[in-house]
């Protein structure tokens, strides 16, 4: 399965047992990535089994590792952001016909 998709379920997971005080259970995390995600209901079955598996390794980490993780994922989406937040403004500075809603549009997708 892709690295990408593997993360976003680590990520579900992870705050799905921050939650609920360090588990969480396979059907409610496939919940939440089908309710956030579209894309995957086409690929279900490639990642019912990845799924399991996190979900199992997540509910063995402790709860103070998994709000570690949490937090470094936060401070990793929140530099991402930062540096798109900064191209995009040095785009717009530079090309005053840019539209803003376009630039705006691209963060929020990240």
């Amino acid at each position: 399965m892709d690295d990408d998709v593997r993360k976003e379920i680590r990520k579900f997971a992870l705050q799905n047992a921050f939650e609920h005080e360090g588990k969480t259970q396979d059907k409610i995390v496939l919940s939440k990535i089908l309710g956030t995600k579209p894309e995957f209901r086409t690929k279900v079955k490639e990642i019912i089994g990845d799924i399991s598996e996190i979900v199992a390794s997540v509910n063995q980490t402790s709860l103070e590792e998994q709000k570690k993780e949490i937090e470094e994922n936060r401070q990793s989406k929140l530099a991402a952001v930062r540096k798109l937040c900064q191209k995009k403004t040095q785009y717009l500075a530079e090309h005053p016909r840019a539209k803003v809603n376009v630039a705006k549009r691209e963060i929020k997708e990240l």
